[in-house]
């Protein structure tokens, strides 16, 4: 006799339970077709609360202001952590729009109907820009800490690093790239997360820039072999080379400018470059009105990956005060008794809304100079300038092994190095996956979990850290017992941070402490522990 499957019905059961089952059958159809019927659009539809649950809501958005509350794109909602967030947000009165692979009744049931569903695929760039459209927010919780890869069109078993590649870096990097697309579709300049102040394959940009023949007093002298060569050249399409040689052996400066126009950036955090360099140091220049007046200019130096393209991201907070024409950082004269907390509180800062000029240079370098050819080669494809937000854009769930990893081995992050057969593990990927978010000029959080507990919320106190070698008692990685968190705990750190000014550009591990809160320690907000972490920005 042939053994009957999970779905087949017992045709010899008794007439009651046949009907029971017909009933049911007809539940779930009706139940599919009414979850359905609201699919056509990616609109939110009104959330159904059972009583119990709507005493207890927590309506962030409960004003009388007449706000709206933000639509938030949940990216791996179907998973077991990815649905507390759902629940927290929707209990908290966010708009919330879910990421789905297919709209199936078991998957559409998984979440309820106190979202709104839009199909997807994070191997689809297609797809994910009608996903992001008119959302505010991102979190992004695929896959975390599950012990097997996805499935790719590669990789279809869902058994390879392929997997890795596709998914875990890759659809974080098309997440991203379309979220800024849509932002600009919809809202232009204004709301866009980077605004373009060079991009140099337009003629216009790359003829407001020149090179500099910086005169040589050595050279004057007759103690150099002659003035550095200097030129700004297009070598391609959409790229503007700054190239040439400095022949003094211990100084010099090399420089290409633009011509002075006034560029007010009071309302941005820092500057993204996509360039292409020999693997030597360069320095970006910015010149204000009031500093140039007494001799000032501000400078932030980033190096280069040899015949690779990198993007570089410079906060404003790196650019350091430098006397004009030197290649040393400036030092206000010191008085006596004076102490370095005082020298540094007279050092002047950069005025965003006065800058006038930029300039790209290259320097010989501090150490062994004389060892240096002088020759430098970089290539610019354009220079942006990204906003300051109040809040996160986009909050990703990563893994508290990155953290482990770089404590005792280089992870490969930047998205231009190739990542070797050895380093193409789960941890590799994950890390460049921080990298694209981190240098894609949106605001963020990212969240690096330890080890996912079943265990309810609020038991035991969380603790936050950036050092690798806070294991909170014991060892570094997930696997370790001292680096684990339920995933209530962690679900909720990740609906916190979308509405909290402290969680910008933050990126931390979490973990629960090996205690209980009590009366005498009770377990801190959130917000207060986020508040004690240095931004990467």
């Amino acid at each position: 006799m042939a053994a009957k499957g999970d779905g087949e019905s017992d045709s010899k059961g008794p007439p009651d339970e046949k009907k029971g089952n017909a009933l049911s059958s007809l539940r779930d159809l009706v139940g599919g077709l009414r979850a359905l019927s609201g699919l056509s659009t990616s609109r939110s539809t009104d959330f159904v609360l059972p009583p119990e649950a709507d005493s207890a809501r927590d309506d962030v958005f409960a004003g009388g202001d007449g706000s709206r509350p933000p639509e938030v794109l949940v990216v791996g909602a179907t998973g077991e952590t990815g649905r507390i967030i759902v629940r927290k947000l929707v209990l908290r009165g966010f708009r919330v729009r879910v990421l789905v692979r297919d709209l199936f009744s078991k998957t559409l049931d998984t979440l309820g109907t106190g979202v709104s569903f839009v199909k997807g695929d994070l191997r689809d760039a297609d797809t994910l820009l009608d996903a992001v459209s008119g959302v505010d927010k991102i979190v992004c919780a695929i896959n975390a800490r599950d012990t097997e890869a996805p499935a790719t069109s590669a990789d279809p078993q869902g058994d390879g690093d392929i997997g890795y590649a596709d998914v875990e870096y890759g659809g974080v990097a098309r997440l991203v790239r379309a979220f800024h697309d849509s932002r600009h579709q919809m809202y232009g300049k204004a709301e866009a997360s980077k605004v373009t102040l060079f991009q140099f394959g337009r003629p216009a940009a790359f003829d407001a820039w020149t090179a500099v023949q910086p005169p040589s007093a050595l050279a004057e002298m007759g103690m150099a072999a002659r003035p550095a060569r200097v030129s700004w050249t297009m070598t391609g399409a959409s790229r503007a080379a700054f190239l040439g040689q400095v022949f003094e052996v211990y100084e010099g400066v090399a420089e290409a400018k633009c011509a002075p126009r006034r560029y007010n950036l009071l309302g941005f955090s820092g500057l993204v470059l996509r360039v292409i360099g020999n693997g030597k140091r360069y320095r970006l220049v910015l010149r204000t009105r009031g500093a140039a007046a007494v001799g000032l200019q501000y400078v932030a130096t980033f190096a280069t990956v040899k015949n690779k393209w990198i993007t570089v991201r410079l906060p404003f907070s790196e650019f350091t005060p430098y006397a004009a024409g030197t290649a040393s950082p400036w030092q206000l004269p010191r008085t006596t008794g004076e102490d370095d907390e005082d020298q540094a509180a007279d050092v002047p800062e950069l005025d965003r809304r006065d800058v006038v000029q930029m300039a790209v240079q290259y320097a010989k370098p501090e150490v062994a100079p004389e060892k240096d050819d002088g020759q430098f080669y970089l290539a610019i494809d354009h220079i942006k300038a990204y906003r300051t937000q109040e809040e996160p854009d986009f909050v990703l769930l990563s893994s508290v092994d990155v953290s482990s990893r770089a404590a005792t081995a280089p992870v490969i992050t930047d998205v231009a190095q190739e990542v070797t057969p050895e380093d193409a593990d789960r941890t590799a990927w994950k890390a460049r996956a921080e990298d694209a978010l981190r240098l894609s000029g949106l605001t963020y959080t990212i969240v690096r979990a330890g080890a996912f507990t079943e265990q309810p919320g609020g038991q035991k106190a969380l603790s936050v850290s950036q050092d690798a070698g806070d294991t909170g008692g014991g060892g570094g990685s997930s696997s370790s017992p001292s680096r684990k968190i339920s995933r209530a705990d962690v679900a909720e750190v990740c609906v916190k941070a979308l509405l909290d000014p402290r969680a910008c550009n933050l990126t931390f591990d979490a973990f629960e402490s090996m205690y209980a809160p009590t009366a005498q320690t009770p377990s801190e907000d959130i917000s207060v522990l986020l508040g004690r972490l240095r931004p990467n920005t």
